[in-house]
C-alpha cells in the first residue's frame, strides 16, 4: 500500500517505516511483518525496474520518483540492519532471500553513462544525470556492503556479490576514475566522487582475493592503484607528487578559521570520514594482495588459483617515486600513508582526552565558559551559543576583554551533534581565541535561554556522544596505520623468502629515500 500513495508522500511514508524499524533496536517484529507481507521483494522489483525509466526522464519531472527510489533502499537496508546484534545475521539473511543481489545485478540504471566532465563548462547539479545518479548509486552500494560486511564467510552471498561487481565493471570503474582524476577549470572531483569511491573500494576490499590478477575483478587494480597515487600517502605533498582536489580542499578547510569555517565544518568532516574509509579499503586490498598464499580467492575469483603475492618495489625513479611503472604504490607512499594516519590518530587522542577531561570533571568544579564551549564545539545549533557570532554589540564588548585561558576544550565553531571533529584537525594550541572568548561571553549571557543544569546535562550528553564518535575513528586510523606496517612487514618477508632485494637499481637517490622506508 505504501506504493500507492502519491510520489509527494511516498518517499515520507517509507522514510518513517524505515525510522520506525531501526528505532526499535531490541525487536525485529516490525520488520518480520513486513517480510511476510513480502515488503522487501516488492521494493527490489520497484528499484530494478523502475529506475532506468526515471532516470531517463527530465530532471524536473523525475525528481520525486528518485527520491521515492532512495527511500525504498533506504527501508531495504534498515531492514537488513533491524533488531539486536545477535539477530542481525538472521536480518541480513532475510533480505538476501528476497533476492536482493539478484535484482540489484540485473538494475540496468547502475551502468547508465552520465555526462562527461568537461574542461569547459561547468555541470548544473540540479538537472545533470550525473549528481541524480549518485541517489541510486550509493544506496545500492551501501545495501550491497551491509550484507556482504554482516555475514563474513558466506561464500555464497560474496559470490553474488562479486557477480554484482563483474556486472557493473563499467559503474565501478567510473566511479573510482573520477574520484581520482585532476580538477579542470570547469570541474574537480568533489563530494559526490569521494562517497562513491569510499563505498566502491570498501566493497572490494571485503571480497577476499578480489585483485587477483587473474580473477574477474582484475581490472579495477590500475583504478585502485591510482587512488593510491592522487588520494593516499601524506596530505601536504612535496617535490610536485600529484595530490586530488579533495584532499587540498580539506587541507585548505582544516588551516581556515572564522564564521566561514564554522558553517562548512560539518561539510569537511564528512567528507575526512569518507576519505578514511577509502584510505582503509584500499590499504586492505593492498595488504591481501601482498601476502602469499591470500585465501579466499576462489570465492570472487570463481578459480582454485590463488595467486602468488606481489612484491613491491621501495621507491619509484627520479620524478615519481611514489608509484612504480605499472602505476602500483611504492613503499614509501605506503610509509607516508601510515605517517599521515599516525599524525592524524595524534590529533584524535588530543581531542578525545579534551572530551574524556570534561567527562570526568565533576559539576562543581566545570566553569560555564568550559560548558558554552562544549555546546559550541559538539552541540546542536542553538541561536543563543553562536561561538562566531555574538548576539548583540554588548556581547561582542564584553567578548573581546574575556582571556582565553578560561575556556576549556578545543574551538571548533558551531555545529550540530553530528558534525564531529576527526582526523587532521587544529590542536589545542592553535585554537581561535576570538571563537574561545565569544563562548565566554555567551556563557555569561544565560547558554541561549537554557537554565546552566540543563546547559551542563545537554553538554555532557554531546560531549559524551563525540567521545564515542571519536572512538570509532580512532579505531579506523589504528587501522589503517596496522594495514600499512603489515603491507611492509609482508613485503621484506617476501623478500627475504626469495633471497632479492625488490629496489630500482642504478639510482642512489631511491636507495637513501629506500633507507627512511
Amino acid at each position: 500500500s505504501l506504493l500507492l500513495l502519491p510520489l509527494s508522500t511516498q518517499a515520507i511514508a517509507l522514510h518513517l517505516v524505515a525510522a520506525l524499524v531501526s528505532a526499535d533496536a531490541g525487536s525485529t517484529a516490525l520488520a518480520d511483518a513486513l517480510h511476510r507481507a513480502d515488503v522487501p521483494r516488492v521494493l527490489l522489483e520497484s528499484v530494478a525496474n523502475n529506475a532506468p525509466h526515471i532516470l531517463l526522464q527530465p530532471a524536473q519531472k523525475s525528481e520525486q520518483a528518485l527520491r521515492v527510489i532512495a527511500a525504498q533502499l533506504s527501508l531495504l537496508l534498515a531492514l537488513a540492519s533491524a533488531g539486536s546484534p545477535a539477530a542481525r545475521k538472521g536480518s541480513i539473511k532475510a533480505v538476501a532471500d528476497a533476492g536482493a543481489l539478484p535484482y540489484l545485478t540485473a538494475c540496468k540504471a547502475l551502468d547508465f553513462t552520465p555526462e562527461q566532465p568537461s574542461t569547459h563548462r561547468r555541470l548544473q547539479k540540479s538537472g545533470a544525470l550525473r549528481y541524480r545518479l549518485v541517489h541510486l548509486v550509493c544506496p545500492v552500494l551501501r545495501l550491497v556492503l551491509a550484507l556482504l560486511a554482516g555475514t563474513p564467510g558466506s561464500s555464497g552471498l560474496a559470490q553474488q556479490t562479486a557477480a554484482f561487481a563483474v556486472a557493473h565493471q563499467d559503474m565501478m570503474a567510473r566511479i573510482m576514475q573520477e574520484a581520482a582524476s585532476p580538477a579542470t577549470p570547469a570541474w574537480q572531483p568533489g563530494d559526490e566522487e569521494l562517497e562513491q569511491a569510499a563505498l566502491a573500494v570498501s566493497l572490494l576490499a571485503a571480497l577476499p582475493g578480489a585483485l587477483s590478477p587473474r580473477g574477474p575483478l582484475a581490472g579495477f587494480r590500475r583504478d585502485m592503484w591510482r587512488l593510491w597515487l592522487m588520494l593516499c600517502g601524506h596530505d601536504s605533498r612535496q617535490g610536485g607528487i600529484p595530490v586530488s582536489s579533495i584532499v587540498a580542499q580539506l587541507r585548505l578547510a582544516g588551516s581556515m578559521d572564522g564564521p566561514v569555517a564554522a558553517s562548512n565544518r560539518a561539510h569537511q568532516e564528512r567528507r575526512r570520514s569518507q576519505l578514511l574509509q577509502l584510505r582503509c579499503g584500499l590499504a586492505s586490498c593492498l595488504r591481501d594482495a601482498v601476502t602469499p598464499g591470500a585465501v579466499g580467492a576462489t570465492a570472487s575469483s570463481g578459480t582454485d588459483d590463488a595467486a602468488g603475492a606481489e612484491l613491491l618495489i621501495c621507491v619509484g625513479h627520479q620524478a615519481q617515486t611514489t608509484v612504480d611503472a605499472m602505476g602500483r604504490p611504492t613503499l614509501l607512499l605506503i610509509r607516508d600513508t601510515a605517517d599521515q594516519a599516525l599524525q592524524d590518530t595524534l590529533s584524535l587522542s588530543e581531542d578525545l582526552e579534551d572530551l574524556l577531561t570534561f567527562l570526568q570533571t565533576p559539576d562543581s568544579l566545570t566553569t560555564n565558559a568550559a560548558v558554552t564551549q562544549k555546546l559550541v564545539d559538539w552541540g546542536p545549533g542553538l541561536s543563543g551559543l553562536s561561538a562566531l557570532n555574538p548576539a548583540n554589540p554588548a556581547e561582542r564588548t564584553a567578548a573581546e576583554g574575556l582571556n582565553d585561558s578560561a575556556t576549556s576544550g578545543n574551538p571548533r565553531g558551531a555545529a550540530d551533534n553530528r558534525a564531529l571533529v576527526v582526523a587532521g584537525s587544529t590542536p589545542n594550541d592553535h585554537r581561535s581565541s576570538s571563537a574561545a572568548a565569544t563562548a565566554a561571553a555567551a556563557a555569561a549571557g544565560g547558554f541561549g535561554g537554557l537554565d546552566p543544569a540543563a546547559a551542563r546535562r545537554l553538554a555532557r550528553q554531546c560531549a559524551a556522544n563525540a567521545a564515542s564518535v571519536l572512538l570509532g575513528q580512532l579505531s579506523n586510523q589504528l587501522n589503517l596505520l596496522e594495514q600499512c606496517l603489515a603491507v611492509v612487514l609482508l613485503h621484506f618477508v617476501q623478500v627475504s623468502c626469495h633471497g632479492a632485494i625488490s629496489m630500482p637499481v642504478g639510482d642512489t637517490s631511491s636507495l637513501h629515500t629506500a633507507s627512511a622506508v
